[in-house]
């Protein structure tokens, strides 16, 4: 069995894999505000209908990359990758019960959202937003396994990668 990925590759894959993500977002977002089709503002960004594009976006971004070679870009920087229990790459089905699950991350930020709206640039908001990730990523440091909180109950894991062999 492979070594689990380590608490700060998680985190540097993890950063990588946020900006790539927002720049997705800028690519379909930036025409359509400019076009004028959406509005621009802080206030419409919480809408549902731009919760469910940007999920989309990011589902489509980990879920290709998931199951076509392993590793998001992040992950392939820091040599990670994603893989079922048994070693074996990733199915659509698989990539989907992982992002699913890995969105309960998000579930104090929704919390937060509804019981004080308006709160996106307060301490309290980003600590909503990053304490779960970062406490589910330590997490694997604790289980015999090395999961994360997202890939417990799961069949995949996040291992080293493993080095090219040369041809």
């Amino acid at each position: 069995m492979r070594p689990s990925a380590s608490f700060p590759r998680r985190i540097g894959a993890a950063v990588y894999d946020l900006l790539v993500i927002v720049a997705l977002w800028m690519l379909v977002y930036f025409p359509l505000v400019a076009s004028g089709q959406v509005g621009g503002t802080i206030d419409d960004s919480f809408s549902v209908a731009h919760l469910v594009l940007r999920g989309a976006i990011a589902f489509g971004y980990f879920g290709t990359c998931w199951t076509h070679g392993g590793a998001t870009l992040g992950a392939l920087a820091w040599r990670l990758e994603v893989v079922r229990a048994d070693g074996a790459p990733l199915a659509w089905r698989d990539a989907a019960l992982r992002f699913a699950v890995a969105l309960g991350y998000l579930v104090p930020l929704a919390l937060l959202e509804l019981v004080a709206p308006g709160t996106q640039s307060s301490a309290l908001f980003y600590g909503a937003l990053c304490v779960p990730f970062l406490l589910g990523l330590a997490a694997a440091r604790y289980d015999h396994e090395g999961r994360a909180w997202h890939e417990r109950g799961l069949e995949t894991r996040m291992v080293a990668r493993r080095a090219a062999t040369p041809a």
